[in-house]
């Protein structure tokens, strides 16, 4: 998860470099950017625990960051909950849960494993949806951002795919613009044409 957030944050300061120089603000400035950045991770964070479709290995699985000229960037794992197993996995006996989850699906033949693959996919799409209304609803709270920035969440599975339909989703970055967030809350931008200018990718290996 470290080597992912270093990579993607990485790839954001460069864009973030390109977009505009960087603004020291004063402490008080980063201060409050810092606590609401902490708030939106709790509140990913919390939606991803109380998600029926999405399984987290930790509370504190969130991971935020603002780049000035590029916007909020917020980092975060999941899998799928495929089974009636806990929700978080913190000790040895759900780890061992996990494995034998993978076992089994080793084990399967092309058409079980095609079934499986189609299952994931409906769970992954709720995922999504539950993570596009978290970004609608809270990332508005991010009133520090600037009409050129954006917010963002990118996403990865826990090993090196997601196996869903039609193909294995390597990464998922959703993001919106601030500007758009700040119209909706005006009331000038229905959650209709809100949840349309949200922008979600699938990277396929």
């Amino acid at each position: 998860m470290k080597r992912m957030i270093l990579t993607i944050t990485g790839a954001a300061l460069l864009v973030a470099g390109s977009l505009a120089a960087p603004a020291r603000a004063d402490d008080e400035m980063n201060s409050r950017i810092y606590r609401k950045v902490s708030v939106v991770e709790k509140i990913f964070d919390t939606m991803l625990i109380d998600s029926k479709f999405a399984l987290v290995s930790s509370s504190a699985n969130t991971v935020g960051v603002y780049l000035p000229g590029y916007g909020a960037l917020f980092t975060l794992e999941f899998s799928f909950v495929e089974k009636s197993h806990g929700k978080i996995f913190e000790d040895l006996e759900d780890l061992e849960g996990l494995v034998e989850n993978w076992r089994e699906l080793f084990d399967m033949n092309e058409s079980e494993r095609a079934q499986a693959d189609s299952h994931r996919r409906v769970l992954f799409d709720q995922v999504i949806g539950e993570l596009r209304q978290a970004l609608m609803d809270y990332g508005g709270t991010l009133s520090f951002l600037k009409d050129g920035e954006s917010i963002s969440i990118a996403a990865f599975p826990w090993g090196e795919t997601w196996e869903v339909t039609p193909e294995p989703v390597a990464s998922l970055l959703l993001t919106v613009k601030s500007v758009d967030l700040r119209q909706y809350n005006q009331g000038s931008l229905t959650e209709a044409e809100l949840m349309k200018r949200v922008v979600v990718e699938e990277r396929i290996d």
